[in-house]
């Protein structure tokens, strides 16, 4: 994929206001970072604000959505959404969020140098139990969004969820559909690299490599998922 193949997604106040009662009504353990309260309700607002995107764009396509969020038995993964193909075959898929990193300070210089984040939980890739991994992109870069969340005064219990939309300006930032991959893509791409380089770190966790660049273009998921 490239620059140009992002998708930017568009959401109703209706989907924001979803999003914030979804997230006030989940636990939230932070797996990455130790993070502000309202950095992380703000994570987990925009991961459903992203799950809501794929929802309609899944339906507008007459794809057929057997399960959203649901735990597979005996993995930490949390499955976003499992879907039926025309074979009648069940697909897991997997939506991850990110804000753009200050180092790289755009949106375009990301896409070039960052990764879809695939949490490694299991020893080695091919256990990976997803068969689809979606990777969204809000266009604000993550330390000056954080250090700006942090300085709000009081809880987010504090908030009515208008209020807390307004503090958060959950309106005001542009989310982007960037990228996703395929279980076999991935498995191709990792077998090819030397064992040391097929892992980064990031916070707490490490992630398999999989570059945005060598990824699949948004416009394609919606074939690949029919066919």
């Amino acid at each position: 994929m490239k620059y140009s193949d992002i998708k930017q997604m568009v959401f109703s106040k209706d989907d924001v206001l979803s999003a914030v009662k979804h997230a006030r009504k989940e636990h939230f353990e932070d797996n990455l970072r130790n993070r502000n309260e309202f950095v992380a309700f703000d994570s987990k607002a925009r991961g459903y604000l992203g799950e809501i995107y794929l929802k309609k764009l899944f339906e507008s396509n007459d794809i057929e959505i057997l399960k959203i969020d649901y735990e597979i038995d005996g993995f930490e993964t949390d499955i976003d959404f499992v879907i039926k193909n025309k074979d009648n075959e069940s697909l897991k898929i997997e939506c991850k969020t990110s804000l753009i990193p200050d180092v790289y300070k755009t949106l375009e210089n990301s896409i070039n140098k960052c990764d879809i984040k695939i949490i490694r939980r299991e020893k080695h890739y091919t256990s990976i139990p997803i068969d689809v991994h979606v990777q969204i992109y809000y266009d604000e870069l993550r330390n000056e969004r954080d250090s700006r969340l942090s300085s709000i005064i009081g809880a987010v219990s504090d908030y009515n969820d208008e209020e807390i939309i307004d503090v958060l300006e959950l309106e005001k930032i542009d989310g982007y559909f960037v990228a996703w991959i395929d279980k076999n893509s991935l498995n191709e791409y990792l077998e090819k690299l030397p064992m040391y380089s097929r892992l980064w770190k990031f916070g707490f966790r490490f992630f398999w490599k999989c570059p945005l660049l060598i990824s699949r273009a948004p416009s394609d998921l919606i074939d690949f998922l029919k066919r």
